[in-house]
């Protein structure tokens, strides 16, 4: 156990409690997950979000969070929660804009 916890409010109104040293880090790569959250932010959508707290140790935790009342929140969610491979970041744009044409909220 580190010797600091990490209280970390998300924007669905929930609290979590985190101790950094058990959190996976990413040396100098980013984790497939963080690159389609990231593409689903550059894409202009605003139900995914990243927050960043710079912790003791000088590493960064990130933390993403879905608005599940958008079809992009509801889409990530369930990725955050896939346990096989992971899709592109452009086959995740694409049912976004296919979830959003259907519902004709686009």
């Amino acid at each position: 156990m580190s010797d600091s916890l990490v209280f970390y409010w998300d924007r669905n109104d929930d609290i979590h409690v985190i101790d950094p040293d058990v959190v996976q880090h990413y040396e100098g790569e980013i984790s497939p997950l963080m690159m389609i959250a990231a593409s689903i932010i550059n894409a202009g959508y605003g139900g995914v979000v990243i927050d960043e707290k710079r912790l003791n140790n000088g590493r960064f935790l990130f933390a993403v969070n879905a608005n599940l009342g958008t079809h992009e929140g509801q889409i990530f969610a369930g990725l955050q929660n896939s346990i096989g491979e992971l899709p592109t970041a452009k086959d995740v744009l694409v049912a976004i804009e296919t979830a959003y044409a259907e519902s004709k909220d686009f």
